[in-house]
């Protein structure tokens, strides 16, 4: 039996804010649970390897990506526009991702760097 609408938004602000963490899925919808018993006990990631692992996990999951297709790839909580582009930025300035330009796709488009010999077969 779904949930109702008002409950799952309360669930979906609680995920939001950590409380609550995904514990697995029946069908299309999330299984929760309480964060500490989902997570792993260890170290909290620095707010710079959260921003850093938005990037890569979407630069790797869609070999080319620019900053609109990053914003919709993972299901974590959305960076805003400021610190999209200084990740974006600090990220192009170390060389941990190349700007590349894709036919069809408007203005600048982001790629990591092992994956530029692959770029030549994609259609």
């Amino acid at each position: 039996m779904p949930l109702p609408r008002e409950d799952t938004r309360s669930l979906r602000l609680l995920w939001h804010d950590g409380q609550v963490a995904v514990h697995g899925r029946r069908g299309a919808r999330c299984v929760y649970d309480l964060a500490e018993r989902v997570y792993p006990n260890g170290p909290v990631a620095s707010t710079t390897e959260f921003e850093d692992s938005w990037l890569f996990i979407g630069l790797r999951g869609n070999g080319i990506a620019n900053e609109r297709h990053l914003l919709g790839y993972l299901t974590a909580v959305d960076l805003d526009a400021a610190a999209r582009k200084r990740v974006i930025a600090r990220n192009l300035k170390a060389r941990r991702i190349v700007e590349v330009r894709a036919e069809g796709i408007p203005g600048a488009s982001y790629a990591l760097p092992e994956h530029l010999d692959q770029l030549s077969r994609v259609p």
